[in-house]
This record gives structure tokens, sequence and C-alpha cells, in this order.
């Protein structure tokens, strides 16, 4: 657990390696990748409790843990049958894994649920070409929700009360964060303030801003007002992406925040909240060294 200064809480968590955290929304509980002998799982792991990390998945490749609304289930990728779709199971690694997409010649990643639990926002990808889709958790239909000729849309990021979604965007020609209303409305879209390459959207627990990557080894939030009209504030930097463990703008947000909103979960360097060991250090500058030189080997 790490705040936006920086400083660092290990949770000693036993196991083998770790990817793409997940925090449950209650604050107890993180889904995450683990590496095991046959391949990617998910496990789960209780924040402060005595029990091993549980791992839930088995019968093929699992990856990218989103949590359900209730935190009854885990949504996640799977390669099981060959094919990068979706499925979900129960948190407590009871019952049995259910699919919810069937991909075909693509793959689905999934990113954000509503706070009633009704949809899921997932990535399709093809090629060098990706849109955001929504799945209904109910009936289990899926439909285009934002996509653009050419481009990669990916990483949404869905607002606590589910009224609001952000989402990365190459539309421009490089990666930048847009914000729509969910469902979208047609033609009205939001850019936050252009930096380097905005990636990784995460929204504020409270909905008053977006937390987010502009550029390598920094880390950003700015922000946003819905009323009376929309608008970003003026982006603030953190300290906390200064080993660059978030991600690239291509790869899948490695980091997620806590319901508290004060702290972020993620995998860093053991050494990451220790003090630096490293000694002052100055630049010294000598004019007229050749001279300098002649003087001391004359002596």
């Amino acid at each position: 657990l790490v705040d936006t200064a920086g400083n660092a809480q290990p949770l000693r968590m036993p196991g083998p390696s770790f990817q793409y955290p997940r925090g449950s929304r209650d604050g107890r509980r993180v889904a995450y990748q683990a590496e095991y002998s046959d391949g990617p799982g998910i496990a789960v792991f209780e924040i402060g409790g005595r029990t091993e990390p549980l791992r839930i998945t088995f019968g093929g490749p699992s990856q990218y843990p989103v949590w359900s609304a209730d935190g009854g289930r885990i949504i996640f990728q799977s390669t099981r049958d060959g094919a990068e779709g979706l499925f979900w199971q129960m948190s407590d690694g009871s019952g049995v894994p259910e699919r919810l997409t069937t991909a075909k010649g693509e793959s689905h990643i999934p990113e954000s649920v509503t706070p009633d639990g009704a949809w899921l926002t997932f990535t399709v990808a093809r090629d060098q070409v990706s849109e955001i889709w929504r799945l209904s958790l109910i009936t289990r239909k899926a439909e285009l929700l934002i996509g653009a000729p050419n481009a990669r849309m990916s990483q949404s990021a869905l607002s606590r009360d589910g009224r609001w979604i952000a989402y990365q965007s190459t539309e421009t020609g490089k990666a930048e964060i847009f914000v729509q209303q969910f469902p979208p409305i047609e033609g009205t879209k939001y850019l936050v303030p252009p930096a380097n390459d905005n990636h990784h959207p995460i929204w504020a627990p409270e909905g008053s801003g977006i937390y987010y990557v502009p550029g390598p080894r920094l880390f950003a939030r700015v922000s946003i007002t819905t009323v009376p009209r929309f608008g970003f504030g003026t982006p603030q930097q953190f300290e906390l992406n200064r080993l660059a463990r978030t991600g690239g703008p291509n790869q899948l947000r490695r980091l997620d925040i806590m319901p508290d909103g004060k702290r972020f979960i993620g995998v860093w360097p053991e050494d990451l909240g220790k003090p630096s060991t490293n000694v002052e250090r100055r630049i010294v500058v000598i004019q007229n060294w050749n001279e300098e030189l002649k003087r001391l080997m004359s002596r």
C-alpha cells in the first residue's frame, strides 16, 4: 500500500509473483494475478488477515482480475479454451467458472463494473485496434460502447456513482484520456489536459477527480467538476510513480486505488518505503582546467 507521496506499507504477501492487483470495494481484500507452475491464475488475499492467499482459478491460464460490485465474484480473462474470453468465479473459490463472453480472433480484457453490478466495461482488441464495449451481467449481451477508426481505446474506468466513464484513446495520434457520461452521449466528450502521453485513468472514490500517468515515472491527479458545467482543474503531480511501476500506455494498469482514496495498492520494490541511502551529490566546475593540470604536474 503506497500513498501519493510514495510512503509504503508492505503487505508481506506470501506466494509466487504478483501482477495487476485490484482492491475490493470494502478495502478488505485484494485480487491479483499470480504465476503458478501450471501458468497464471487468480488469487485473493485478505489484507491484515492471518490466512494464506487463496487461489480461486484452475483449469487453464487466467489473468486480469476485476471485482464484481458486491465483491462476491471475480471477473477475469482466460484462455482455457484457446480464446481470450471473459469468465467469472466466486471470490471464495467455490463453484465453477462461468463464461461471460466468447472471443473470436480477438482479446477481451475486463476493466470496470457499475456500482449496481449491472454492467461490465471491457476492451475488445484486434491486431493494432481496440474498442470499449459493455456487457450486461444480467442478460450476458454485449454491445459496442466507444470506438474510433484505427485507434486504440482501452483502460476504461467507471466513476463510483456510475455516471461517468474515463478511458484511454490514441485517436489524436498519441495516448490521451477522455471522460464521457455513461452511457456515452454521441459527440460529447472531454479531454483531460494534454501532457506527454496521458494514460491509466483511475477515478478517485469520491468522484471528484481522476488519477493518471501523464508520462514515464510520473503520476498526477486532476480534479473534475460537473455542475453547473463540466470542467477540469489544474493537474497536480505526485511522487507515487518515481520507480515506473504503473506500466506503459500499451500495458494493463498495474495498480489500483483503495476505498479510502488515500492509498494505492501495487507491486513495487521491497525497499520503496525505506529512506534513500544516497549521499549528497555535487557538480564541481573547474575553469581553465588545462592550466590547472600543468600546475599540478609541475609540482
